[in-house]
């Protein structure tokens, strides 16, 4: 009888811790590893979270990836390959970049300048931004694809000096002739220098004769020059005194229309109807 007793009393006891609650311990909680990889897939870190738990990705550093390759390129930290919002197996991310590359097309196409009361001009110049952002989409090497826009910032430039007569300040003639030269630095619109390049102030432009006037004796010379040019059988070089005071259109050629040009500013000065003006004619680059 008392056996039974001990026996019914286990019983109730078995029975009643099956109808309590299972409350787990920290030990059997499930937890997932997210990987985390730089540009190149080498692990940066990797982060523990709690299964159907929400991803804190601020929590990974990425200021270890930005870097100036050079003067002109900056990549940075574009964004992860994935991003799940809670996790429910082990992962692995990597991170996609931004690049931006700053490409000098072109430089001002004017380099000589005749009256310095005219601007300092930055006209021509071709300033590009390529921005390429990483896609979390893969070509047929395994390597993520990437999307390019293109941003003209030329007209946003600046320069310093920033008038003729600031940058011919106190310069010494580099000629018998009055020419001078300056440096001018090119800076984009958030102040990085670009390039530095001259320009060239000639108040002697088109006396190619160097005879402190103009007359027909300057197109007649260009003439004969652009002849000698055209003949096979004459070898001739053009000196970078002839490019300065006679290649009007500043292509670094001698023909027939530099000439022409010339001789129209001597017509204009023997007519005496008009002031002689080059830019009544040509634009002087």
């Amino acid at each position: 009888m008392k056996k039974n007793k001990i026996a019914a009393a286990i019983m109730s006891l078995i029975m009643a811790s099956a109808s309590m609650p299972f409350y787990a311990n920290a030990q059997d909680t499930v937890t997932h590893t997210i990987t985390f990889l730089d540009f190149d897939g080498n692990v940066m870190t990797r982060l523990k979270v709690e299964d159907g738990k929400k991803i804190n990705y601020s929590k990974v550093d990425t200021s270890s990836l930005d870097k100036h390759i050079d003067n002109y390129t900056e990549r940075s930290f574009y964004k992860w390959s994935e991003t799940p919002d809670t996790i429910t197996s082990d992962i692995t991310v990597q991170a996609l970049s931004q690049t931006y590359t700053l490409s000098i097309k072109e430089a001002p196409i004017v380099r000589r300048y005749v009256y310095m009361e005219d601007p300092l001009t930055l006209e021509g110049l071709n300033v590009e931004i390529v921005k390429e952002n990483q896609i979390a989409e893969r070509d047929e090497n395994g390597e993520y694809k990437t999307e390019s826009t293109v941003e003209n910032i030329g007209e946003s430039c600046y320069c310093k000096p920033d008038s003729l007569e600031t940058a011919f300040a106190g310069a010494e003639d580099i000629d018998s002739y009055g020419t001078k030269s300056a440096d001018v630095t090119v800076y984009t619109r958030d102040d990085q220098e670009l390039f530095t390049y001259k320009i060239y102030y000639v108040p002697k432009f088109g006396d190619v004769t160097h005879n402190n006037r103009y007359d027909v004796t300057d197109a007649t010379y260009m003439l004969k020059v652009c002849s000698n040019l055209s003949n096979p059988n004459i070898n001739i070089d053009v000196s970078d005194d002839l490019f300065m005071y006679g290649d009007v259109d500043g292509n670094r050629r001698i023909t027939t229309y530099d000439a022409t040009c010339i001789l129209k500013f001597c017509a204009m000065i023997a007519s005496r109807q008009n002031a002689p003006d080059w830019r009544k004619i040509v634009k002087v680059k």
